[in-house]
């Protein structure tokens, strides 16, 4: 699938639950009896979720680097799965490495800051999040894993101006526009107005369709630090708004993860951006 189209949304019904049960069978084999009634595909479910949770714990233990102790299963799974097992950033030239300064924006529950960190000694990180939980979250991952020395984490958002943003509850573990329940007032900082230790080489974007508001509030950075660039984007308009933004500040897209459907965005992909004059390949 080309970078700009979009997936079509997935089939309802029976034929879909169909799918998706084939979907998790492939990840996790049915035992017999689990297939044919609903509190055996729960069971399987159960099952699924702990498989996945050892993964990440496996995937951080082979790194060297634990969970904290009162994390459960869906945390891990939820917060850590995609970047320690998928593996979605790990794309060649976007791997944070020793030294520099990576900044995390939706840092989510700190997986790639932790990888950052642990890529080098003299690596710094600056992460923020809209969502209290998730700073906490973050924070504690940082500090069993004893880099909370090289972390700044802070509770806010990154946008196109300085003030206060309200966001609603997404999910169980994040917040964005567009939710009706448990609204809270976050602060919102431009990029360009922060006071970082260091000129920042690696810039991470994962903000549920706000995206193009923090490359517009950084200006700066993008014309005189000129960091290479990982982003989420969230849908059509977005993701038409930061390829503007982007290529006007002489970016060029090196590569681009395959687009999923997401609700309520339409799609998700992960884009890895460099400055020009590194040659683009899409």
């Amino acid at each position: 699938m080309q970078a700009g189209s979009s997936p079509r949304p997935p089939e309802k019904g029976v034929l879909a639950a169909v799918r998706l049960a084939l979907d998790d069978h492939r990840k996790l084999p049915f035992r017999f009896a689990e297939i044919w009634t609903h509190g055996g595909r729960e069971s399987h479910q159960r099952r699924l979720l702990e498989s996945q949770a050892q993964e990440v714990r496996d995937a951080l233990r082979i790194r060297g680097l634990r969970p904290p102790a009162d994390w459960s299963s869906e945390e891990l799974r939820r917060g850590l799965h995609e970047v320690l097992v998928d593996r979605c950033y790990d794309v060649d030239g976007f791997r944070p490495g020793p030294g520099g300064l990576v900044v995390d924006v939706g840092c989510g529950f700190g997986d790639f800051a932790l990888l950052a960190l642990a890529a080098g000694a003299e690596t710094q990180v600056v992460a923020f999040d809209p969502d209290p939980e998730n700073v906490a979250r973050t924070r504690e991952l940082l500090r069993v894993n004893g880099f909370e020395d090289r972390a700044t984490v802070r509770a806010a958002a990154l946008g196109d101006h300085d003030g206060t943003v309200q966001l609603g509850r997404l999910s169980k573990y994040m917040v964005g526009l567009g939710a009706t329940q448990g609204e809270i007032d976050v602060p919102l900082l431009r990029l360009d107005s922060l006071v970082l230790p260091l000129p920042i080489g690696l810039l991470k974007v994962d903000v549920e369709g706000m995206e193009a508001g923090v490359f517009a509030g950084a200006d700066t950075v993008l014309v005189r630090q000129r960091p290479r660039i990982i982003v989420e984007v969230h849908g059509a308009v977005p993701a038409e708004r930061v390829d503007h933004i982007l290529r006007s500040k002489g970016y060029s897209r090196l590569h681009a993860s395959p687009t999923l459907w997401s609700e309520p965005y339409g799609f998700t992909r992960n884009e890895f951006w460099a400055p020009t004059p590194l040659s683009a390949t899409r």
